[in-house]
């Protein structure tokens, strides 16, 4: 088998690229949170629940960045596995008020545009019979 190696080095280097996106993407969010934190809490970056954490005295904002330049708009199964993994700690801290947000970047969705996750969609994502999933799904 004879590999294009042009081919091989540009999938190489968009991937590089994506990455690099990706860690602006979320080094972006967590600057907007910082600089407007109001309440003096504690931000943490790649924290124990997520990319980034405000935790203050009453509440944490457990926030999900992901980065999908190469899917150009939003479908429910581009965020399953941050969905479900957000869900797993939700059921593991039920005790603590832990408020989840997921911010993700498709290159064709409108700025700001907002999608709420419904009953149903939730139903949905616990249906995957995905491998990739199935860890979580056990639960």
């Amino acid at each position: 088998m004879v590999v294009n190696e042009e081919k091989v080095e540009d999938i190489l280097s968009r991937s590089a690229d994506y990455i690099i996106q990706g860690f602006i993407y979320q080094f972006n969010k967590t600057l907007l949170e910082i600089l407007n934190d109001e309440e003096d809490a504690i931000i943490s970056i790649e924290g124990i629940i997520e990319d980034i954490e405000i935790a203050t005295a009453l509440t944490t904002r457990a926030i999900q960045c992901k980065y999908h330049e190469e899917q150009e708009n939003f479908t429910l199964s581009n965020v399953y596995r941050p969905i479900l993994q957000m869900m797993e700690h939700y059921f593991d801290n039920v005790d603590k008020d832990i408020k989840y947000k997921l911010y993700a970047h498709f290159p064709n969705e409108r700025e700001g545009s907002n999608y709420e996750i419904n009953e149903e969609q939730i139903k949905t994502i616990l249906q995957s019979r995905d491998q990739r999933f199935q860890r979580l799904l056990i639960r």
